[in-house]
């Protein structure tokens, strides 16, 4: 199976993409909004990559990146003062690891998604082929 190659390839190249960003952008608060997008992005293939169809039913979880994104960033501001000099480097590397644990997550949600919804679609077959061989 193809899919946790593609997801895999999704997060490491979302992540490296993040942590160059990060590291690149010296003005504070400028690379938030498109770290964000990227992340959202990211979650948003991911979910492709299961077949879950991409609709408005997927702004919960849109909503959990941005709340998400906003915590990485309050993170780095607070290392980022205790760490002076290095700043670029600890916001890449918060970048990096936030964008790559985002996509962890979306990877396991969706496949117990998909799982449960394979074993409920299986359930309503067998009740299917029971009442046909009863009748």
């Amino acid at each position: 199976m193809l899919r946790p190659a593609v997801c895999e390839w999704l997060i490491a190249s979302f992540s490296r993409k993040n942590a160059i960003l990060a590291a690149a952008v010296f003005v504070p608060g400028v690379d938030l909004p498109v770290l964000t997008l990227n992340q959202m992005r990211l979650v948003l293939r991911i979910a492709a990559a299961h077949g879950v169809e991409i609709s408005n039913d997927r702004l919960p979880e849109l909503v959990a990146v941005l709340g998400g994104g906003l915590g990485l960033r309050a993170l780095a501001r607070e290392l980022v003062d205790l760490v002076p000099g290095v700043g670029w480097a600890v916001k890449g590397s918060i970048a990096y690891g936030g964008t790559r644990a985002l996509g962890e997550a979306a990877v396991r949600y969706f496949s117990a998604r998909v799982e449960a919804d394979s074993s409920r679609r299986g359930r309503r077959l067998r009740r299917r082929r029971d009442k046909a061989v009863a009748a």
